[in-house]
């Protein structure tokens, strides 16, 4: 159900769908990596808790 919802949705986002995540969280990084996305570079930095945190944007295009 995990990775099947993502890919269901991902058509109907548009010709790119990105996501942000947080720098630290290995194991949904590894999940959006198995899944077929990738850090394409772009970072932000973001207040989450009353903290700011450091997110990689992950993306993965869209098939046509």
């Amino acid at each position: 159900m995990g990775r099947a919802l993502p890919d269901d949705v991902l058509p109907h986002l548009g010709p790119r769908a990105v996501l942000w995540v947080l720098e630290g969280n290995e194991r949904a990084r590894r999940f959006y990596e198995k899944a077929g996305r990738s850090a394409d570079g772009v970072t932000r930095d973001a207040p989450m808790g009353g903290e700011l945190t450091h997110q990689p944007r992950y993306a993965r295009t869209a098939a046509r």
